[in-house]
């Protein structure tokens, strides 16, 4: 603080202020996961902290705070119903998994305001991953986070269980240590020929026959398995946050002319597909021509046409290439 040198300030996932030089500090209620920090040089008690879920400013030295609402998020994957209207559900980051209407039209906005904040609500998920319709019944969504977190809530009833495939938490540790490596935003993926069939991704394929209950490997390893790959993630402190796992099943995609087409994509650039269910699974990435090494996969479309043929997209901003790839 320019008021006071022994007033000290650390932004970090918490927020801690020294008042002694360092050699004590209190952790304090000004936001979490801060990113930076400033300090009026010319009068102390004006203080601005960006943290992600926005800015904070306060004219009294942290006594109170006056939150500023951006009208921007993060979105990491959205999906639709088939109500009329329909309606839109997608994982936020820092807000959780939201459900609400593609319009309100013809009563349901509060007097034909538009969609209101009112009209929304929470769903299946949390802050991260895929958040799903169940494609043979609308009222039921399934809904992942970090730490392979997975909840389906029934909306008819209000009724929320958790179908995480394995109990074991991969917080704290690195890639190499995980049975199963699920990524932040691990994929799901729903069956639209059988009922309560869903699919989702480590670095193997698991699939459900039972909405959930029970889970089955039903592929091997797809990724390349790098252990150069595998090792904490983080520089002065660890991170570990299952974010930056590498070697896992980024996308998932069922063909809708054949359920036992299944293709998957990982984020160290491989892409197999099974023709028999999962009994066999075979490599065809070296049929996308010119592709570079150590891509994401960050989505697959199977063709409604031709067995055999599918569309994807190859993401490779962490290999400082930002051209596009399809």
């Amino acid at each position: 603080s320019t008021g006071d040198e022994n007033e000290v300030y650390f932004a970090a996932n918490s927020f801690t202020v020294s008042l002694d030089g360092g050699i004590t500090a209190n952790q304090v209620p000004w936001g979490g996961d801060n990113h930076d920090i400033w300090v009026d040089p010319k009068n102390p008690d004006r203080i601005m902290i960006s943290n992600d879920g926005g800015g904070i400013i306060s004219t009294n030295r942290g006594k109170s705070w006056n939150r500023i609402n951006t009208l921007n998020a993060q979105m990491y994957h959205v999906d639709v119903d088939h109500q009329i209207p329909y309606n839109v559900i997608g994982s936020m980051q820092d807000a959780g998994s939201r459900r609400g209407p593609s319009n309100t039209i013809g009563g349901g906005g509060r007097g034909g305001g538009g969609i209101s904040e009112a009209n929304w609500g929470g769903t299946a998920g949390g802050e991260a991953a895929f958040v799903v319709f169940d494609p043979f019944d609308d009222f039921t969504v399934w809904g992942g986070n970090y730490n392979g977190m997975f909840t389906v809530v029934d909306h008819k009833t209000g009724h929320r269980r958790s179908v995480k495939v394995w109990p074991e938490s991969t917080m704290g540790g690195p890639a190499s240590e995980a049975k199963y490596r699920f990524n932040w935003t691990f994929p799901i993926t729903m069956s639209t020929h059988v009922r309560n069939k869903a699919y989702v991704g480590s670095q193997y394929v698991h699939q459900t026959l039972d909405a959930g209950r029970s889970w089955t490997v039903i592929s091997p390893d797809l990724s390349t398995n790098d252990p150069t790959k595998l090792g904490n993630s983080g520089g002065l402190t660890y991170d570990n946050l299952g974010v930056e796992f590498g070697c896992i099943v980024f996308a998932i995609a069922e063909s809708p002319i054949s359920e036992d087409e299944i293709w998957a994509g990982t984020n160290d650039g491989l892409v197999h597909v099974t023709r028999d269910g999962g009994k066999n699974w075979t490599n065809v990435t070296k049929n996308v021509p010119d592709l570079p090494v150590w891509g994401t996969v960050s989505n697959i479309e199977p063709s409604r046409f031709d067995k055999g043929t599918a569309y994807m997209t190859v993401d490779f901003h962490q290999m400082n290439n930002r051209d596009p790839f399809v």
